[in-house]
């Protein structure tokens, strides 16, 4: 089993809280796979970005060795984040309201209202653009797997936003296939 799943079902019967434990295991711990290549397409990143190497982060399976259901699953995609003010307004400022489907308006609305730019919810040509940087970076690195970005203003809103996002992920996982009856009344009142 996964040594960072692992972790994450210590922390957890330890009584921490989602947010501590995804500001220890996403900044903390390194990846599960490839931690020479991680470093390789963080630092084109960085340099693509204009950001900091300490800004940028692979998240998701491909880091932690699980899926978003807590099974032990190696990544089939590389998903990063930036985590930086600067390149926040950059490209927040590149935001073509007019050219995001109506489809996808809403889930851009809700991830900026909390502090992130979701590369799947963003304008066609400002994707195209990111688009390209990150097949630039796997052509250098002759990498098959596909990378996706997201953008965040700070480290606040990124831990929130992952910390939210794993604790509801795992309220279904145990939740899933279960469901809740409420008591029958009883004929002349209280319950069966």
């Amino acid at each position: 089993m996964s040594k960072i799943l692992n972790k994450v079902r210590e922390f957890l019967k330890n009584g921490e809280t989602f947010t501590n434990i995804a500001e220890n295991i996403i900044l903390n711990y390194s990846s599960c796979y490839n931690n020479d290549l991680v470093y390789k397409i963080k630092k084109q990143i960085s340099t693509e970005f204009n950001v900091e190497l300490m800004h940028v982060h692979l998240i998701g399976s491909s880091h932690t060795g699980f899926s978003k259901s807590f099974i032990e699953k190696e990544g089939k995609d590389y998903d990063f984040c930036i985590v930086d003010s600067k390149v926040f307004q950059v490209f927040l400022l590149k935001i073509n309201l007019n050219e995001i489907s109506k489809k996808n308006i809403n889930f851009f609305h809700k991830n900026l209202a909390n502090g992130k730019i979701h590369y799947h919810y963003i304008n066609h040509s400002l994707k195209n653009e990111l688009s390209s940087k990150l097949n630039k970076i796997r052509k250098v690195l002759n990498i098959e797997k596909e990378i996706s970005i997201c953008i965040y203003i700070s480290e606040e809103a990124f831990i929130k936003n992952v910390a939210s996002f794993w604790e509801k992920q795992w309220i279904q996982t145990k939740t899933t296939g279960r469901a809740t009856i409420d008591p029958l009344p009883k004929i002349g009142g209280g319950t069966l």
